[in-house]
């Protein structure tokens, strides 16, 4: 997976740091593979991870023994499915990978795919991301792991181009094209229902270590956006961003395999990932095992897996896959359950292998960690502008009991916490146009000492909406106006939802204070505009303004005749369907103060108005309505007329 180039430019990285590392960083723990020590990073903890053995193969492996490698604790295999030429944009697939993944498969090895990307272009990206779809469709390929882009821009035309780029438009300009083609790439298969990774070595992803780093990882790998998998030749990580797989080595050793092999430590969050947009949590099903305990004989362990969603039975290979890591020796085996199309995230059971005899009870687990809480999902925010208050509600989540709400206004440097053990908080005494971040967690309390969950996705709230102004013409277009926000922000934005009675709203977004559309005639229409504040990169969404309501139906005053003490009047009829009225309006004076009003069904089309002043002049004006569930639904007005009864 790594050319001589990059081997060399790893070895360099692994000089240049090994001081560095020793003096800087605290790690947790070590292990020890083909007689060498490797200190694991900071963050992994036994009770917040698992870890599993790896390798990845290509072609350059291509005889592979793997029930020698999965009986030697090679849990997982990242086989490469295909390839883009180095010398131009050509696409190939593996010629050992449906090999590798029908054997590695069949020896109980869990799989995971990737490609070897050159893509110089979100175009070249998109078409090799859909080359490694069609291998995996047109192979029926079950892959349990992620679908990883190997993306090194070390060689051949993509070295050249990137290089190329540079001295054109600057290093800045360079990674972000090649950073967007990451994007595209992986976005492209999360589309197609696979679950993405980046990989690439420290030295293009690690501004902290050289200034010719060619991937913005905050776009990529930012907020855990897209799993990564980091390569780093070397017996301890000194890389500070957030990371999953470990390539600690190309020259390993592995039974089963011949010559150098690339290992892999794989730190398995038991929390869970990052659910998709659009997906339900496989941590919300539950996982049936046909047994819990085995005997141990040297053979893997797979016991039967039943995953229901609810009363829905799953189907494997469709809607989930099924990973089983240290199978074979006694102690403690894992099983994972990946999401797969509908669904995704992983959940994770165990079950024993030891010397005693066992039974073949069945055991339904959903997670089996008594402690750790779940992280929080389902986090929304509701505002009450009038009561001043901001109400957090988050989902249930396993584990918990109690929730820590975490919470900035305007800024400030440090969170205010607040513990509950409800599913809802309310941020009290909050002003119109304050900012507002908030964060929830879990807590265990039922132990010695408390065990916190990983927080929930930072939600951003601009505490303020946006009153609007309806002006309806006589083309049945209506102009939507607001005001701009008065708080400071890099730039606004805002969202009109429009919405006809009877059918589903739309929406349009806009960086101007108006918006103008057509209407249907003989139609109402309710509209709400939501602001949203850009501040320091972060969208702070507002909430809903108060809701204006328009008919789109018109009438016009056709005749005012003067009589004693009053005067008749009469007007164009009203098209449409429902129950619309009219509403006319007198007053002494032509700005229509202190008027007095009547309403008339639309089947009346003259009136006449008595009970006046006797000489006097009057002034006129009528508009038609419609209430719609007990809401009013105003037309536009007539102009104004007078007249002088008699």
């Amino acid at each position: 997976m790594v050319s001589a180039i990059k081997r060399y430019l790893l070895l360099v990285s692994v000089i240049a740091l090994a001081v560095m590392i020793s003096s800087s960083v605290v790690f947790a723990s070590t292990t020890k593979v083909n007689n060498k020590k490797y200190t694991h990073p900071s963050f992994y903890k036994s009770s917040l991870y698992r870890l599993f053995h790896g390798v990845d193969v290509s072609y350059w492996q291509h005889d592979i023994n793997w029930n020698k490698s999965k009986a030697d604790g090679i849990d997982f295999a990242i086989m490469r499915c295909g390839y883009t030429a180095l010398s131009k944009f050509a696409l190939h697939q593996d010629s050992t990978f449906i090999k590798n993944y029908k054997n590695a498969t069949k020896a109980g090895v869990s799989v995971g795919i990737y490609y070897y990307a050159c893509a110089t272009t979100s175009t070249e990206a998109k078409k090799e991301a859909n080359y490694v779809i069609s291998i995996l469709k047109n192979n029926d390929i079950n892959n349990q792991l992620p679908v990883v882009m190997d993306y090194e821009i070390n060689s051949g035309r993509t070295n050249s181009v990137y290089n190329s780029l540079v001295k054109k438009k600057g290093k800045s300009a360079a990674r972000k094209r090649f950073t967007n083609n990451a994007v595209v790439f992986m976005k492209t298969l999360r589309a197609a229902g696979y679950e993405p990774m980046f990989y690439s070595y420290r030295m293009l992803i690690d501004k902290d270590f050289s200034k010719n780093y060619r991937f913005n990882m905050k776009d990529i790998n930012g907020s855990s956006q897209y799993r990564f998998w980091l390569a780093q030749y070397s017996t301890s990580i000194s890389y500070k961003g957030n990371m999953e797989i470990w390539q600690f080595t190309s020259t390993g050793r592995v039974k089963g395999m011949s010559g150098n092999i690339d290992r892999n430590f794989w730190y398995y969050p038991l929390d869970g990932t990052k659910t998709t947009d659009g997906t339900t949590s496989i941590r919300k099903c539950a996982v049936t095992l046909s047994s819990t305990e085995y005997k141990y004989d040297g053979d893997a362990k797979k016991p039967k897996v039943t995953v229901k969603y609810g009363t829905d039975k799953l189907e494997n290979g469709t809607d989930y896959a099924v990973s089983y890591m240290n199978n074979i020796n006694k102690g403690t085996a894992t099983v994972l359950v990946h999401g797969k199309g509908k669904f995704s995230n992983e959940t994770y059971t165990t079950f024993k292998i030891g010397d005693e005899n066992v039974t073949t009870d069945k055991t339904t687990v959903t997670d089996s960690s008594a402690l750790i809480p779940k992280k929080v999902e389902g986090v929304k925010l509701s505002s009450d502008i009038d009561n001043r208050t901001l109400t957090v509600s988050w989902d249930k989540a396993k584990n918990a009991t109690v929730y820590q709400v975490c919470y900035k206004i305007n800024g400030a440097e440090s969170w205010t916490r607040k513990s509950t053990k409800n599913t809802t908080y309310a941020i009290t005494d909050l002003n119109k146009k304050d900012t507002v971040i908030v964060k929830v967690r879990g807590k265990n309390t039922t132990s010695e000492e408390t065990i916190n969950g990983k927080y929930s996705e930072t939600l951003y709230k601009y505490f303020g909406s946006n009153k609007n102004t309806l002006e309806l013409d006589d083309d049945c277009k209506v102009t939507i106006s607001w005001k701009k926000p008065s708080v400071e922000a890099d730039s606004y934005s805002y969202t009109v939802k429009i919405k006809r009675a009877g059918r589903s709203p739309k929406t349009y977004t806009t960086e101007k204070t108006k918006l103008t559309k057509k209407f249907k005639e003989n139609c109402a229409y309710s509209i709400s505009v939501t602001p949203t504040l850009t501040i320091n990169g972060k969208k702070y969404p507002g909430s809903a303004g108060a809701i204006t309501r328009v008919y789109v139906a018109y009438t016009n005053i056709k005749s005012i005749k003067p009589v004693t003490g009053g005067f008749k009047l009469k007007w164009s009829k009203l098209e449409g369907e429902g129950k619309p009225r009219y509403k006319i309006f007198v007053a002494e004076n032509k700005d229509m103060e202190d008027y007095q009003y009547m309403t008339k069904s639309k089947k009346v089309t003259e009136t006449t108005i008595k009970n006046l002043d006797s000489g006097k002049k009057y002034y006129i004006t009528m508009k038609p309505y419609i209430k719609i569930d007990g809401k009013m639904f105003n037309g536009k007005e007539t102009k104004v007329k007078s007249v002088t009864t008699e």
